[in-house]
């Protein structure tokens, strides 16, 4: 059979053979781990306080806004559970996506024709979702990492996976 003939193949990785399952989820969870830097650059608590202050939110409640993502970390035994009810990578998948999908709901905030009061409560509990929500996703996502990345290269892999992440985080930060 001519090579314009033959049929196509996984790309091969440095030893010649296709990749394998396990490796191409590697390779998605380095990818994974710099888009969540890029989202959290667009979604942190210095955005959270700006639009705090956009909308008017009294002192005290600027200051509990910023103390979500900390106050959260309570949730990590409920997270626990939903990890052992479900599974590490169905819980990973869903809290974390979610996390990161309740952000948009604010894109509509300034044009919705609410009250101030509204618009402020409709930013708390968005906060305080995205921040409960990441707590569980993040629990189960480590269990899933330590169910996946085999042992004997954990180190490796994960000091791979935050260079990655560190660089997102800049690139995120200077936009």
């Amino acid at each position: 059979m001519s090579p314009a003939k033959q049929p196509l193949a996984p790309d091969p990785d440095r030893t010649g053979r296709a990749p394998s399952r396990l490796r191409r989820s590697l390779r998605v969870s380095i990818s994974e781990g710099v888009v969540a830097e890029l989202t959290g650059a667009c979604a942190n608590s210095a955005v959270l306080t700006a639009w705090a202050l956009f909308l008017g939110l009294p002192a005290p409640l600027v200051g509990l806004l910023s103390a979500m993502p900390f106050t959260a970390q309570a949730l990590q035994l409920p997270g626990a559970w939903a990890s052992a009810l479900f599974g590490n990578r169905r819980t990973a998948l869903w809290a974390i996506g979610l996390s990161r999908q309740a952000p948009l709901l604010l894109c509509t905030l300034p044009f919705a024709p609410l009250g101030p009061g509204v618009k402020q409560g409709i930013l708390l509990g968005v906060a305080a979702a995205s921040s409960a929500l990441a707590v569980a996703g993040n629990n189960a996502w480590t269990g899933w990492m330590g169910e996946l990345v085999p042992a004997r290269i954990r180190g490796r892999y994960f000091g791979r996976r935050s260079s990655f992440c560190a660089f997102g985080a800049a690139a995120a930060g200077l936009a």
